[in-house]
């Protein structure tokens, strides 16, 4: 495993950012005068450019994640799915009111807001347009729609732990026809204390939250589970906490090698996997 960074920065005069980048061989967007490069943190032309940066006083962000390579994700027994597209929005908008609609609220902390479940399918304002994608995340939700195509062969798989929802039209509130939610039925127990989570800081909330749903994320450290709390898992599992880096945050998707292997050999995209650590 390594980690990737993307760094973006602005520089009004174009000259000055092509000295700097020009210097470490990296790449010069051709018309916007705020710059993405993205590099590995052990990579020397990160410490060089970062410090060249942090020299001029010149303002940047970072926005880090975790890389596997491709034997490390073939031996992994369990992976993180997650989201990399995403498609519309749930019904409605305004006010967040698809919760009304969708969510049992009663299961909420009423403090940070997280932990409602999902109890009802989603409304959405149409049919959905995936483009060649078979399957997409619903924005503010990060639950994965899918194609037909894509729940045939999960059927055909015999794959555990999931159910395929419909999906309402908003107006109508009848079935759209050909796409689904892959809505997973089975919670793990909880993670292995010696996952070190990142702890997010929020204005309005104090973190972590008392409920424990709220303030803590894993952009660069692994999920660790221990063996036996992985005996009953299923192919599609979810975790028991509450993670993500921002207000609303999700139980994580845990899914079998066999789920994995089925994306890849079937060259489903849109979805990003990183290998769960075991201990005994």
């Amino acid at each position: 495993m390594k980690i990737q960074t993307r760094i973006t920065f602005t520089i009004e005069d174009r000259k000055k950012a092509e000295r700097i980048l020009d210097s470490l061989d990296l790449p010069i967007n051709e018309k916007s005068n705020t710059y993405a490069v993205i590099l590995l943190v052990d990579d020397d032309k990160y410490r060089l450019l970062t410090n060249e940066l942090s020299n001029r006083s010149i303002h940047f962000l970072e926005l880090c994640e975790m890389t596997f390579n491709q034997d490390e994700l073939n031996e992994a027994e369990f992976l993180r799915m997650a989201p990399a597209g995403y498609w519309g929005y749930p019904q409605p908008e305004n006010d967040f009111g698809y919760q009304q609609e969708s969510y049992d609220k009663s299961s909420e902390c009423s403090f940070c807001g997280s932990g409602a479940k999902q109890i009802k399918p989603f409304l959405v304002k149409s049919q959905p347009k995936f483009g060649m994608n078979d399957i997409l995340a619903i924005n503010w939700e990060y639950e994965f729609l899918i194609t037909l195509k894509l729940k045939s062969l999960l059927e055909d798989a015999e794959l555990t732990g999931v159910e395929f929802w419909s999906i309402l039209n908003f107006k109508k509130r009848k079935t759209i026809t050909d796409y689904y939610q892959l809505y997973i039925t089975n919670e793990l127990p909880c993670i292995s204390p010696r996952t070190e989570f990142e702890i997010v800081n929020f204005e309005r909330v104090k973190i972590p939250c008392p409920c424990g749903k709220i303030g803590r994320n894993l952009s660069t450290h692994q999920i660790i589970y221990k063996q036996r709390d992985l005996n009953n898992a299923k192919d599609f599992n979810k975790t028991h906490e509450w993670l993500g880096g921002g207000y609303g945050t999700t139980q994580w998707k845990i899914v079998s090698n066999r789920v994995y292997q089925l994306f890849r050999d079937h060259n489903i995209k849109r979805v990003k996997f990183e290998p769960i650590l075991i201990e005994s």
